[in-house]
């Protein structure tokens, strides 16, 4: 396989025996010239972020009922051995409503760097909060289970455009992390079959 894509500007799309990689080249082209290897290959697509609401009080969260959250609240409110990835935009760390939420380092899929300490659109920091906002602290909103481990990984730059190897790579890192739960909150128009 390196013999192969060696004559490429390449990079492994995270440690996974899977043996996805993203190549600087065209598909049709690299398949074509390895197709004794070669299992399948698709150029990039782009993926943007979805909408959020932009509302910071608890009363105004829709989900909240929907998700019958004041009920499951009697039950549980997450626990930290429940490790959630968000695959975003990064995350604000230092937003008053995440103090004393768990928070791992993470990972930046687009630079392939450990930790993210920003957020550059903004949308992660509100999925996060979604999710894992702390509860019961007079402030902002309520996340729906604010006692989980929160694993921020970012994979979409300023603009909110994702690109398919660096969801990819995100997916993979946060399986190989052990996380539980996987959220992805933006979409696309095109099929993948490498992102299935």
């Amino acid at each position: 396989i390196y013999n192969c894509v060696n004559n490429y500007a390449y990079r492994l799309l995270a440690n996974s025996s899977e043996r996805l990689f993203w190549i600087d080249a065209s598909a049709a082209s690299f398949k074509s010239k390895h197709a004794d290897i070669v299992e399948s290959a698709e150029d990039e697509q782009t993926l943007s972020l979805s909408a959020t609401v932009n509302d910071p009080l608890s009363s105004s969260q829709w989900e909240l009922d929907h998700l019958q959250a004041y009920r499951a609240w009697d039950v549980t409110t997450g626990e930290r051995n429940v490790t959630v990835a968000v695959l975003d935009s990064g995350i604000y760390r230092a937003h008053p409503d995440f103090e004393n939420v768990s928070i791992l380092a993470g990972y930046d899929a687009v630079t392939r760097t450990e930790g993210v300490s920003q957020d550059v659109n903004g949308h992660g920091t509100k999925i996060t909060s979604i999710i894992a906002a702390a509860t019961d602290n007079g402030i902002g909103m309520a996340g729906i289970a604010s006692n989980v481990s929160i694993l921020p990984i970012r994979i979409s730059n300023s603009t909110g455009y994702i690109h398919s190897s660096d969801f990819i790579d995100a997916v993979y890192y946060a399986a190989d992390a052990g996380v539980d739960i996987i959220n992805m909150s933006f979409g696309g128009y095109t099929y993948s079959a490498m992102e299935e």
